[in-house]
């Protein structure tokens, strides 16, 4: 390999995001809160924090709603409306170059009114 080409290679290894995170779970607490958890990427490549957003899936054209933004990997999401199906997803990012990775989401609905 020439110096240039690995130069090259070294430094898109470097700049490149995480991968994706692992494992996002959501579990209804109560009729308004859901607890939303997940594991690091396999790759951070660098520090990196998360995103986790959501919104009502029967409104899927919504723009989502950010829910938290911090390093910790599990969020309980609250304020939610009872019996709601909502969609959760989490993107994780390099903190240095604010470069993503893709996004996972899933879905969880609210227990009925206690």
């Amino acid at each position: 390999m020439s110096e240039n080409k690995l130069n090259c290679f070294i430094e898109f290894a470097y700049f490149s995001g995480p991968s994706t995170p692992q494992n996002l779970s959501a579990q209804s607490i109560s009729s308004t809160e859901i607890q939303v958890s997940w594991k690091a990427p396999v790759n951070t490549n660098g520090k990196v924090r998360y995103r986790l957003s959501f919104y009502n899936a029967s409104e899927p054209s919504a723009a989502p709603k950010l829910a938290y933004d911090g390093n910790a990997t599990q969020y309980l999401v609250s304020n939610l409306m009872p019996y709601t199906l909502y969609t959760f997803e989490v993107t994780a990012y390099n903190v240095k170059y604010n470069l993503s990775s893709a996004a996972i989401d899933t879905l969880e609905k609210t227990d009925q009114a206690g």
